[in-house]
């Protein structure tokens, strides 16, 4: 079940998703500190609490995209994540947050963010970890879609067209209600185990050696510009 951009925003607003959106956004900042072309970034799915960290790490305009049934967010157009509205080889950096696990059709989607990105840009996928906790207790929205092992997205990642360059991996603690995991990581009292993580983070560029089958560029209308502020 996918959640809508009013949950998603109300998770955000809590205690605990404001540590989540500190810890992805703690790992966007060393994963993007190395573009260098000045091309647009997107951000795929629910984004919206990493506009600014992205908006940092571009010399041009971000683009925020969410899919239908989401819902509309303010600053964000609506698309199909396995058509974006972008032309081919136009994005330095795609980042797809709670966006893959909801895909209906994940290799579809992989080969379109292939599409639009251009030779040698990034994809940044952020998903929850099928051995963590964080994907089966229902209170936080990492918990409503497919989870997936590190194998798995290697070898998906891999399918489609990209080269793996990093995977790691956040939220390495079992999942506690925002009172308690705050009171604690406060406090000093809680030490993280990297048993169980949460969130698989994999960044990986895309491969120019790749027979990848898009989608023919002349069906493709070009998005129009959206000042995200």
């Amino acid at each position: 079940m996918r959640p809508s951009a009013q949950d998603l925003s109300f998770f955000y607003a809590s205690p605990l998703g404001r540590y989540v959106a500190t810890e992805v956004s703690d790992l966007l900042k060393k994963w993007l500190s190395d573009l260098t072309l000045g091309k647009s970034i997107i951000g795929l799915g629910y984004a919206s609490p990493y506009w600014e960290i992205l908006h940092s790490c571009s010399d041009r305009k971000v683009l925020l995209m969410i899919p239908p049934p989401q819902g509309a967010e303010p600053g964000a157009c609506l698309v199909h994540e396995e058509m974006l509205p972008l032309a081919d080889n136009s994005c330095e950096a795609v980042f797809l947050m709670h966006c893959l696990e909801f895909a209906l059709d994940t290799k579809s989607v992989l080969r379109d963010v292939w599409r639009v990105l251009v030779p040698g840009g990034y994809i940044l996928i952020i998903v929850p970890n099928i051995y963590g906790l964080w994907a089966h207790f229902d209170v936080t929205p990492f918990s409503l879609g497919q989870a997936f092992s590190e194998s798995n997205m290697r070898h998906m990642l891999e399918d489609s067209g990209f080269s793996l360059k990093d995977c790691t991996s956040l939220l390495s603690i079992p999942w506690l209600s925002a009172k308690n995991f705050l009171h604690r990581h406060s406090m000093g009292a809680f030490t993280p185990t990297r048993i169980f993580p949460g969130l698989l983070a994999v960044r990986c560029v895309k491969s120019i050696y790749c027979s990848i089958l898009s989608r023919p560029s002349e069906d493709v209308k070009e998005c129009q510009e959206i000042s995200v502020v």
